[in-house]
């Protein structure tokens, strides 16, 4: 019997050319690759200061939804409950320092995790390495 060796993805294509591009490279289209399913186990970027509406508290007490989980998802660019041009929209954002949406169903509920950003430039007008993130907002799509 012939061993698969651990470190191969049978699921990975042979030819390389076949390969998706890898997160962060353009498709043949000129688009971004939309993100995988899960980005990392770290965060891709920082919350700022995290807040909740009245609704969003209410919903994730009522059904027990863990708000940090939830948070983990979201910054480390788990969008899978968004469609791919969302997701891609996203990804680019991290690498931008643009807005960030999540959306997650929570018990038929749809509920929104917005990542604002501050500036991409310093007190003095320079560009900053990676721009800043002000807040972050649980929040219900009606209350926006």
């Amino acid at each position: 019997m012939t061993k698969t060796p651990k470190h191969s993805n049978p699921q990975e294509p042979k030819d390389p050319a076949e390969a998706a591009p890898r997160t962060g490279q353009r498709d043949a289209r000129g688009r971004s690759n939309p993100v995988q399913r899960v980005f990392a186990n770290h965060p891709l970027f920082q919350p700022g200061k995290i807040v909740a509406t009245h609704g969003a508290l209410d919903l994730m007490r009522r059904t027990g939804t863990s708000p940090q989980v939830l948070l983990h998802r979201h910054l480390c660019g788990d969008w899978s409950e968004m469609d791919e041009e969302d997701q891609a929209v996203n990804h680019d954002a991290v690498q931008s320092g643009a807005r960030i949406l999540s959306s997650f169903d929570v018990q038929g509920v749809k509920l929104w995790i917005l990542t604002e950003a501050v500036s991409d430039v310093t007190e003095d007008g320079q560009p900053k390495a990676r721009p800043s993130r002000s807040s972050t907002c649980y929040l219900l799509p009606e209350e926006y």
